[in-house]
């Protein structure tokens, strides 16, 4: 457990860029189908967080050792001290379960969520402690289960000097899909991807982070897809939160 200074019912925010954004998209693979519409999700999401104030850092087609180096170095060589909000979002074939286990692709194999992202744990990245961490997964699933995991060494540690803030405190998970068997797709890209964008552009100016994504959620039931192989599946985002305060994007709300 770490400390943390932060005393309010809101998260702060100093200035711009409220901060750093990663984005990863994957759109080829050495043994599963292309998706197709990688190029504009990755679009989508940049214009979303530059609209929000992000700085913006983009990266297409990587392998698990690729993904998770990114994610390592922003955890241990960026230095979070000048923002406050920290987002990331991958795009990519995977499967999701609840409370993070299940798997995202690389473009040569795939790698345990959990695995993927834990660098970014407090007691890993000391200057995102106390700051909202986003992590934002469009995962696509082109079978029922995973194979072929990438292995890492990580293991756990403690700063056993501090114990006020749990290390996992401050997080934001959302997830596509939890109900059908692939994300949505259409030429204006996933509809996961599209309703983050217009719902958080049109009323991120009046609204907390998770009302926003129960609208996200709305809009998601509502939809319906054009693939005639979709039937009448629906799609939903799961959402799993340890955020310890209200996260408003506009701070005069």
């Amino acid at each position: 457990m770490l400390m943390s200074d932060q005393h309010s019912f809101r998260y702060k925010v100093r200035g711009r860029p409220v901060g750093l954004a990663v984005i990863i998209g994957n759109d080829t693979f050495d043994r599963m189908p292309r998706r197709e519409t990688n190029a504009v999700d990755m679009a989508n999401m940049k214009a979303l967080f530059k609209f929000l104030g992000f700085k913006v850092e983009k990266h297409e087609n990587k392998t698990c050792t690729e993904m998770l180096n990114i994610i390592r170095h922003v955890a241990t060589k960026e230095d979070h001290t000048r923002f406050d909000y920290f987002a990331l979002v991958i795009m990519t074939h995977g499967h999701h379960q609840q409370q993070q286990q299940g798997c995202l692709y690389g473009t040569d194999a795939s790698i345990p969520i959990r695995e993927l992202l834990l660098p970014l744990k407090a007691n890993r990245c000391k200057s995102l402690v106390g700051k909202p961490k986003l992590i934002f997964i469009e995962a696509s699933h082109p079978s029922e289960k995973c194979c072929s995991y990438f292995k890492t060494d990580a293991d756990e540690w403690l700063d056993e000097n501090v114990t006020l803030v749990p290390v996992e405190a401050d997080y934001l998970y959302c997830f596509s899909s939890v109900v059908v068997p692939a994300s949505s797709r259409n030429i204006c890209g996933s509809c996961y991807i599209q309703a983050l964008k217009e719902v958080f552009e049109n009323f991120c100016h009046q609204y907390d982070i998770l009302t926003l994504l129960t609208f996200v959620n709305k809009d998601l039931s509502d939809f319906q897809s054009s693939k005639p192989e979709s039937g009448h599946h629906k799609q939903i985002c799961s959402i799993e939160s340890t955020l310890t305060k209200l996260l408003f994007f506009n701070q005069s709300v």
